[in-house]
């Protein structure tokens, strides 16, 4: 019998046979193979997108969480990498000689792009030592129609006097926009320039940095605070909830995959009868070609998931590049979601993703393989 296996099996799978027998036995896992692809393209994609989406929230917004206070938070009560920045959120109108536009005007202190932000947005600083120094993201200053080292004028209105003052503002530096629901229209002066003290001050974490405990030691010191999350959590909320849903089609999707194993089971089974027929003639049991029937199917399940793994990987590592293409044709498409990004693996779901797609797919497998090798025996 093990003379039988060595021959039958590689014989089933194409050895030694035409092209078309070859074709037939790989049509049925080139779905699956596609699938686990897109699966797997999908969960890194979707990982590495919600990830910048949520750090760019700490980033353009105001830090990972704003203190309201008039002095800094205690530098003891957080990491030693953290950023501490004191800021002022303020609403005006910018001029340029190409454009106009309202702007969310970001008024912070000294060095604020000095460390992990300017890093992270991939920001070059200009001359600092120019008139009123400004900083806007590209997608603000291509609707602005302005460059590096342009000057605009900005109407800020003063709640104290009940006035606007026109101030006039030279561009220092210019981020690539990577979100731009909260940077195309988000305009970054000194505090000095807005003529406003800070109303708070940013603590912007680390990535990675576990926020609760933060939290939990600047409450027992009697901050008040609010986090990324609370500033803004409409938007964190529809990524989350995106994130819950597109893993139940996820699921969805595996079944599907495992659908596919269970009828290309049968495929090969109704192209085998006769063979099959002959084989439990000359003594092979209904067990013992179920048996058969499961490995040349679990084998090219296999093959075809681990394949579609490295193909959906492979699409993951380009898709930023794809992204930065359609970003830089028709940025309109993008502009609720982030333009460049960086990639991530959620291995552990990709993992557990892979064993649901294998475990359904030998289960249905094996139940297909004997209802339908009963049904076919002579």
């Amino acid at each position: 019998m093990s003379d039988l296996y060595s021959l039958y099996i590689p014989r089933k799978c194409g050895a030694g046979l035409g092209r078309d027998r070859k074709i037939a036995f790989i049509l049925p896992m080139l779905m699956i193979l596609l699938i686990t692809s897109v699966l797997v393209f999908a969960l890194i994609f979707i990982d590495s997108v919600s990830g910048t989406i949520e750090r760019m929230l700490e980033i353009l917004g105001q830090g990972t969480i704003y203190v309201y206070a008039e002095t800094p938070p205690d530098a003891s009560l957080l990491p030693d990498s953290a950023e501490i920045s004191p800021s002022r959120m303020l609403e005006g109108l910018v001029y340029s000689e190409d454009g106009e536009g309202a702007a969310i005007i970001h008024a912070v202190g000294p060095d604020y792009f000095s460390g992990m932000r300017g890093r992270e947005l991939g920001l070059i600083m200009g001359d600092k030592d120019v008139l009123n120094p400004s900083v806007v993201s590209s997608s603000f200053a291509d609707k602005l129609g302005i460059k590096a080292g342009d000057r605009m004028t900005l109407l800020l209105y003063e709640e104290e006097s009940g006035r606007t003052r026109p101030v006039l503002l030279t561009i220092a530096g210019i981020f690539p926009s990577v979100y731009p629901q909260l940077d195309s229209n988000l305009l970054y002066i000194p505090l000095e320039t807005s003529g406003y003290d800070p109303d708070g001050y940013e603590v912007l974490l680390p990535p990675g940095s576990d926020t609760e405990v933060v939290e939990r030691k600047l409450g027992a010191s009697g901050c008040s605070f609010s986090s990324y999350m609370e500033m803004y959590s409409g938007i964190y909320t529809n990524a989350v909830s995106s994130l819950d849903a597109l893993y139940a089609v996820f699921m969805a999707v595996a079944l599907l995959a495992a659908y596919f194993a269970s009828d290309a089971a049968d495929v090969y089974v109704s192209r085998d009868r006769r063979d099959i027929s002959t084989m439990m003639m000359l003594g092979a049991s209904v067990g013992m070609m179920r048996g058969i029937y499961l490995r040349i199917t679990m084998a090219g399940t296999a093959f075809a998931v681990i394949a579609g793994t490295m193909l959906g990987t492979a699409i993951g590592l380009v898709s930023p590049y794809i992204f930065r293409i359609i970003a830089s044709y028709n940025p309109e498409i993008l502009s609720y979601y982030v333009t460049s990004f960086t990639i991530s693996f959620p291995w552990l779901r990709i993992a557990l993703m892979l064993l649901l797609i294998v475990a359904i797919a030998a289960i249905s497998v094996e139940i297909s393989l004997r209802r339908t090798i009963k049904e076919k025996k002579v």
